[in-house]
Order: structure tokens, then sequence, then C-alpha cells
């Protein structure tokens, strides 16, 4: 298990109106979801919404109305969104949609690296207490499954779901990413 204390971390976001969202884009394939993870500016978990099996435009016209839901009750400082296979060509599609409102959508490249620098966080995160997520079946699923596996030649760390989706994970990370990069550097001391 590569999250722990997510028992102590559920909980219901209080009234704190700044949001920090992830999302993660689907490809296309029947078990893949497009997520969209709003964390607010107490680290608190505001909303999870996913959906799949929609055409490219469909998926970004529902992103649309979520953030432009969220928007007319939260201020939106960062969206973090993820870049990999269509996600640029989603970005951009989301940008122009909203306009003219002023959003600061921020493309996030998916490699080893990067991926293990949002894994991190949100462990320490979690295992600190320092946030609350959301009582959700499917993201505690998720968060239960995420692995992470070594090549024992290469020494090469690669995660993901084991036996299930990770989508949820993947736009949970990002939007704690977003949360905690926004004081501009980490608020937890490393020892």
């Amino acid at each position: 298990l590569l999250f722990a204390g997510l028992e102590q971390c559920l909980g219901d976001a209080g009234d704190n109106r700044v949001l920090y969202i992830g999302i993660d884009f689907a490809t296309g394939s029947e078990g893949d979801y497009t997520v969209l993870v709003a964390v607010n500016g107490e680290g608190e978990m505001v909303a999870l919404h996913r959906t799949n099996n929609q055409t490219p435009t469909q998926q970004v016209e529902w992103l649309v109305g979520l953030i432009r839901d969220l928007a007319s009750r939260y201020t939106i400082r960062t969206i973090l969104a993820e870049k990999n296979s269509i996600g640029s060509v989603y970005n951009d599609l989301l940008l122009n949609r909203l306009k003219p409102m002023v959003l600061n959508i921020t493309d996030w490249t998916t490699t080893n690296k990067s991926k293990q620098d949002i894994v991190t966080n949100l462990q320490i995160l979690l295992e600190n207490g320092r946030i609350k997520i959301l009582n959700n079946p499917v993201l505690l699923n998720e968060l239960k499954r995420y692995q992470a596996e070594i090549n024992p030649r290469t020494k090469t760390i690669t995660y993901n779901g084991y036996k299930c989706n990770d989508d949820t994970v993947i736009a949970t990370m990002l939007a704690f990413w977003a949360y905690n990069k926004s004081f501009g550097q980490f608020r937890l001391s490393f020892v």
C-alpha cells in the first residue's frame, strides 16, 4: 500500500472558497475515465467527478460545465491538467471554451520523475493527516490498489493501479500537487 493514513483523512470540506483542480483525461478506451478533482485552500477535497465513453468534444464540454459551475462558487487558483497523449489538445480546447474567464491551466507532463514527485507529495500529506479526502468508494479503491513496480534490471519505478484504473488517483495527486505548490515551496519539512 503506497498510501497510508486514508481513514484519518476522510472528511468533508469546510467553507474555504479557493480551489485547486487536477484533471486526468481519458484516452477513449472503455475503462478509461476523465476525472476532475477539486481541493480547497485548506487541503480539503471539495469535488470528484468522473466520466467515460464520451467523445473528445463531449469530454471538453462536460469539463467546461463543471469548471464554470465551480468558478461561480469558488476562486480557482490553478488547474493542473495531464498533458500526455491527448491532454495538450484538450487543454487548448478548454482554454478556448472557458474564455473570457481568466484561468491558470497548467499542462502536466507525466514522466517517471514527475509521477514520483506527485506520488510522494500525496503520501506525505496523507500520512501526516494534512488533508481531507472524500469518502468516495471509487477513490478509496484506487488509492488502496495503487502500486509501485521496480524493474530489477533498470531500477526504474513505474506506478499504476493493481488490476484497476488509476484515473481518480492521478487527478487527486494533481489537485494536491497544485495545492501544495501554491505556497511557493513544500509546506512540510523533510528530515
